[in-house]
């Protein structure tokens, strides 16, 4: 059984990993994008095309205020990946969560 137990975590890790490879470079890329509204006079009747135009356009957006903001998109993505990660590895077997079941009793 601790082999299974080890085998779904080695899975559980390695979707996590893949997860965090794929969204970190999508979540700087949409906050780049986000520091691009500051080049522009931005009208809240057109937001998504203002935004869709620095999505279509990276090169001719960045400022001064770029690079906070991919920081910022960054935090928010290790507070996200480290809170799925405590999620993902919390250990939801009743009886060996509080220290109940066939291990505590051989102590």
């Amino acid at each position: 059984m601790a082999s299974t137990v080890q085998d779904m975590r080695k899975i559980r890790m390695s979707k996590f990993r893949n997860l965090c490879i794929v969204t970190f470079p999508v979540v700087a890329y949409i906050f780049f994008c986000l520091s691009g509204l500051y080049t522009v006079e931005v009208d809240m009747s057109k937001l998504k095309e203002q935004l869709l135009w620095c999505m279509m356009h990276p090169l001719s957006i960045y400022n001064a205020k770029s690079l906070p903001m991919v920081a910022l998109g960054i935090l928010i993505w290790i507070v996200a990946a480290f809170s799925y990660y405590n999620k993902i590895s919390y250990n939801l077997i009743d009886e060996a969560q509080f220290g109940e079941g066939d291990e505590a009793s051989k102590l």
